[in-house]
């Protein structure tokens, strides 16, 4: 029997994909922006990463990725060391409502965005 946590992990990630399926028409129009974004600080050095899945493998404290920092949390911590400090993603994230989370500052200031 699955445990309710894992239950819920499961019904977030079908959610997060059948959310995908809509956003297919934008794909060639968000590639391009995702890849304009990379080379543009591949470029100046820093060290692309591609974007991790949105149930994390690896953090138990976490139930989904929430925002583009969370596969850093480690080196952030302390607890590993990147190849190259400067590094840049374009991380899928799931966005949503509450205490820890910041849904309604998406398109409020300079530095949330979604797409």
């Amino acid at each position: 029997m699955l445990q309710p946590s894992m239950c819920l992990r499961l019904f977030i990630l079908l959610l997060a994909l059948l959310l995908s399926v809509k956003a297919v028409t934008a794909q060639s129009f968000l590639s391009g922006v995702d890849l304009s974004h990379l080379k543009f600080f591949e470029d100046r050095g820093h060290t692309v990463v591609k974007s991790s899945s949105l149930i994390p493998a690896q953090d138990p404290t976490l139930l989904f990725i929430n925002a583009g920092m969370n596969q850093f949390k480690d080196f952030f911590l302390g607890n590993k060391t990147p190849d190259n400090p400067r590094i840049v993603d374009t991380q899928k994230c799931l966005r949503v409502s509450g205490k820890h989370n910041d849904l309604e500052e998406v398109g409020v200031d300079t530095y949330h965005h979604t797409m």
